[in-house]
């Protein structure tokens, strides 16, 4: 039997019905992906002073650190572009829309169905006497069911990379994070991309790379 919704054939086992392409892997043709419209930059700038405590080692005090403790570490939206373009795998099957969040756009959902969303946010930047502490980049994939009103996280994924002692100068691509997660969603349903920098160095500078390669939302229909 074929069908016409997920197009391909079933067969009968006598029990159930099993898609033949099941073992090989299957073509999804339901599918968005979007890159990043613009670049969000995150400046840290840090005060160390000597610890009076063994070991003795320098203590620093920065901008980002701060906001973390009180929980919102830096976090901003990654607004995403509402360009198609197939040599750079963009594209939008699903048939979604992007409405504003504030200035950035989001991605809303039209039917409702399981879904399979992942997401990658690239880093670019530096930091200025770490001294050999990490610096910690967040991405989330949020989700909201009332117009962007409130948001709810549905992935989250913190990476740590170690800042040097001096100077670690950012490459594009070689700091990045990644997320992923199936999850059941209603129609009109809107998902965002968000990340954050924190870093204990004197200076940082870091903006997210708006590279299709690097920064992106895929989002597939699994029924």
């Amino acid at each position: 039997m074929y069908n016409k919704e997920d197009k391909q054939y079933y067969k009968y086992d006598g029990t159930t019905w099993i898609p033949a392409l099941q073992l090989g892997g299957w073509y999804n043709p339901f599918l968005t992906r979007r890159k990043a419209d613009n670049s969000k930059t995150w400046n840290c700038l840090g005060i160390q002073a000597l610890n009076p405590f063994p070991p003795f080692t320098p203590i620093t005090i920065s901008t980002c650190s701060v906001l973390a403790l009180f929980g919102s570490n830096s976090k901003q939206t990654i607004s995403l572009s509402p360009v198609t373009n197939r040599s750079q795998l963009l594209v939008n099957n699903l048939s979604t829309t992007m409405p504003t969040n504030g200035s950035d756009h989001v991605i809303q959902i039209p039917e409702a169905g399981l879904y399979y969303i992942s997401a990658a946010t690239g880093f670019d930047g530096f930091s200025l006497i770490s001294l050999g502490k990490d610096a910690t980049f967040w991405v989330s994939i949020d989700v909201s069911y009332d117009g962007g009103t409130n948001w709810s996280t549905l992935a989250f994924e913190e990476t740590k990379l170690y800042g040097g002692i001096f100077i670690d100068l950012g490459q594009g691509g070689n700091k990045s994070g990644s997320v992923s997660a199936s999850v059941t969603l209603p129609a009109n349903s809107r998902i965002r991309l968000q990340a954050a920098v924190n870093t204990d160095s004197v200076i940082s500078s870091f903006s997210n790379s708006v590279d299709h390669r690097e920064t992106f939302v895929n989002i597939q229909k699994l029924r």
